[in-house]
């Protein structure tokens, strides 16, 4: 088998030889953390690529093995079956000639016992995963750490007041899109324009190497008949073009008018094809501007292939946030969390600050996170150390910082056998 990375987050996978009539078998391993920041837990399984990319199936089966016991189970996009037994739930999808429409996707409610932090220590009995393929063990020359932080309002901290927005939203039109991840960037929009209040106000961008605007000049408030005339504006659009996301930024910050409330959402694939082609470079253009306008950076990743690195990287850098647009499971729910998101306070200026004992801790630097966000860290810790983490920053114009207590226990509670690759993989 060859696997070979495209571009993005899209690899190809080709399988040879196969002999008439006979089958292989190849295992693909990889690692990802589930976030806890919602009451549902949700495993995507992408399997869609759009209509024009649409592929046959002979005979399609696909099974997830839930090593827990969550109150509701559901897969939303497919009829399939669960079965539970022995503290473990079986999902299971078959079908033949089955044509992929939408990714696999499981919410599971009920998982408020997900500890934030997890360890592996070499040579300790491991927790479940009895046929996890070795490779996804990873390497582990010593005790490592998984840290889930949640930039929570700690007690007694007031959250920052309202202001009105000025709002530019910028769509990725380019040759990477499709008609389906265009069309769900128009709907996302819209949905984000009728959520705006009184006396807020707006522009559209429309970005390739280029960008299309709606109004053609000045801001615009998200009246009835100028949010008809924005859809219909949306539902022109045509993909075509490269991508230009430095050019984009640099256009939406020009646009963005002077004053506080200043707000740029950008979405898009992050598969940069011209101008900066990467996050040092994109960041270095955009960084004094932003900073100069006060503006709010907020990326969300939207398309078929998107570059979470690239996207995650700049946000990084020039203290935004970033967010996918997420699966097809249902765009309008979507539609609500992103807008909510949108709307709250970033703490900026993150840095956690960890007791004596851990140590090649990965992210270095966190990004800015939405207040309740939850990130995870990664590291080396030696056992038996512990102490008190802070995560430290700043809310609006207050200083913020969160205490978490942090204790690696004595020996007797089983060691995670996918913490090492996470590290590795930081």
């Amino acid at each position: 088998a060859l696997l070979e990375w495209v571009s993005g987050g899209e690899f190809s996978l080709k399988i040879f030889p196969i002999e008439a009539k006979k089958s292989r078998r190849v295992l693909i391993a990889y690692s990802e953390v589930l976030s806890t920041e919602t009451p549902v837990l949700t495993y995507v399984h992408p399997l869609s690529l759009g209509d024009p990319r649409a592929t046959p199936i002979g005979r399609f089966r696909i099974e997830v093995d839930v090593e827990a016991e969550p109150a509701t189970i559901a897969t939303p996009l497919h009829e399939a079956s669960v079965k539970r037994s022995d503290a473990r739930s079986l999902v299971t999808f078959e079908s033949r000639s089955f044509v992929p429409r939408h990714d696999f996707v499981v919410e599971m409610t009920g998982h408020a016992g997900v500890e934030p932090l997890a360890l592996h220590v070499p040579g300790r009995a491991t927790t479940g995963f009895p046929d996890l393929p070795e490779v996804s063990r990873g390497a582990a020359e010593g005790p490592t750490f998984a840290l889930r932080v949640r930039a929570a309002l700690p007690e007694g901290m007031d959250i920052p007041a309202a202001v009105g927005l000025r709002r530019v939203i910028v769509v990725d039109r380019s040759a990477s899109q499709t008609k389906e991840t265009l069309d769900a960037q128009a709907r996302m929009t819209v949905g984000l324009l009728q959520r705006m209040r009184v006396g807020e106000r707006f522009v559209l961008l429309a970005c390739d190497t280029d960008c299309a605007s709606f109004p053609d000049k000045g801001m615009s408030e998200p009246g009835a008949s100028v949010l008809d005339e924005a859809r219909a504006w949306l539902g022109r659009l045509e993909t075509g073009g490269g991508t230009d996301i430095s050019h984009a930024l640099t256009i939406a910050l020009r646009r963005l008018e002077d004053g506080p409330g200043g707000q740029i959402v950008m979405l898009g694939d992050g598969s940069v094809s011209a101008g900066d082609l990467d996050a040092a470079g994109i960041a270095a253009r955009i960084a004094e501007p932003l900073q100069s306008k006060k503006a709010d950076l907020r990326l969300i990743g939207a398309g078929v292939s998107v570059d979470e690195v690239l996207l995650g990287n700049v946000a990084r850098m020039v203290g935004a946030t970033y967010e996918p647009l997420g699966s097809d499971t249902d765009l309008d729910s979507r539609v609500e969390t992103v807008a909510s998101h949108l709307r709250t306070p970033v703490l900026a200026a993150t840095r956690l600050e960890l007791p004596d004992g851990f140590s090649e801790v990965h992210p270095p630097h966190l990004p800015n996170l939405r207040l309740g966000e939850e990130i995870v860290v990664t590291g080396k810790v030696r056992p038996g150390a512990g102490g008190t983490a802070r995560l430290v920053g700043r809310l609006g114009d207050a200083p913020y910082a969160r205490a978490i207590e942090l204790s690696v226990d004595d020996g007797s509670a089983r060691s995670n056998p996918l913490v090492p690759r996470l590290w590795a993989e930081a």
